[in-house]
């Protein structure tokens, strides 16, 4: 006939099994010196064991290096190029004495003097003077 395996009957011994688990138990002097990756020792062989193996990073030569900053170097510059045409094409200043008048797309606005922004390519700006003519 079969036992149950929570009789009582069974006598408590360090390698047991625990019922519910299925682990061995621990005895009670190895409680702090517990670890989820088993001994120190284990654990270094685990370690070492794991360690992806890869060739040394080559050292870019002076040359590449030279070229790497030139590239980066020109990108910078035509972005900067980009960023000031926009910059200038979105902005416009009406002098003093002057009126600006903007067509977008059919649509007329006027602006009076100092700094002001339209969106280019769809605008078209047109100074006139104020002045009084006699």
């Amino acid at each position: 006939s079969k036992q149950a395996t929570h009789s009582s009957s069974r006598p408590s011994s360090v390698n047991t099994l625990d019922t519910y688990t299925q682990v061995p138990r621990p005895r009670p002097d190895q409680l702090f010196n517990m670890s989820p990756f088993g001994s120190t020792e284990e654990q270094e062989s685990l370690i070492a064991s794991n360690v992806r193996r890869v060739a040394p990073a080559r050292r870019s030569t002076d040359a590449e290096q030279l070229s790497r900053n030139v590239a980066c170097g020109f990108i910078l510059a035509v972005l900067s190029i980009v960023f000031l045409v926009a910059l200038f094409e979105f902005s416009f200043v009406v002098p003093p004495g002057e009126v600006g008048i903007v067509v977008t797309l059919g649509q007329v606005n006027s602006f009076t003097s100092g700094l002001h922004f339209r969106f280019p390519f769809v605008s078209r700006l047109e100074l006139l003077s104020a002045k009084i003519q006699i």
